[in-house]
């Protein structure tokens, strides 16, 4: 009996600490939400009238933070400039990642759901030059509820590829994510 009783203390003495963590994680997210003026883009961000390119990509070797089924499939979209591909959104069964460029040069994503009407996260992209002096690039990810205020915080650090990058990790982390959203990027950075 004596055991039992230890053992309940212990398991309350958690469920405090663990919701005093979420609490604490909550308001974190809500000073984020003011510093950081969300939500970052506008539909400006992502606006373009003329000829698409779109291709339907399999990709086998399965990128390090995706969850769902092998192989992975979405449709990709670009701009027919020869010799480049500005990529303006993935789309996936459930979602669309939409993709916000100062000229050839990304600077942030949104994702949405198919139709455009739910704004699901965000991401802003920082640039850098590592220690050895090669291209860094630094994600920062905020992931919103039903309620469309931020559930999710957390920067990332994109692995840089030829055609795609794939997200290698994450820090930084505040609150649950209920999906994973910038896995994947365009390439050739």
């Amino acid at each position: 009996m004596k055991y039992l009783t230890l053992l309940v203390v212990f398991l309350a003495a958690l469920a405090v600490s663990s919701c005093s963590q979420q609490a604490a994680d909550q308001a974190k997210l809500r000073e984020i939400e003011a510093k950081k003026n969300l939500p970052l883009w506008s539909g400006g961000d992502f606006d373009y009238r003329g000829t698409v390119l779109v291709y339907n990509v399999v990709i086998n070797q399965k990128p390090p933070y995706y969850r769902g089924k092998m192989p992975l499939n979405f449709k990709q979209s670009q701009l027919p400039i020869p010799n480049t591909a500005i990529v303006l959104d993935y789309e996936f069964n459930d979602c669309v990642v939409m993709f916000a460029r100062n000229g050839p040069i990304y600077k942030g994503a949104c994702a949405t759901n198919k139709t455009g009407t739910k704004l699901l996260a965000e991401a802003k992209l920082k640039y850098f030059i590592t220690k050895d002096k090669s291209q860094g690039i630094e994600v920062e990810e905020f992931h919103y509820g039903q309620d469309g205020y931020l559930i999710f915080y957390c920067k990332s650090q994109l692995k840089p590829m030829t055609m795609y990058m794939y997200k290698r990790s994450e820090s930084e982390r505040l609150g649950k994510k209920n999906k994973e959203y910038f896995f994947i990027w365009p390439g050739g950075f």
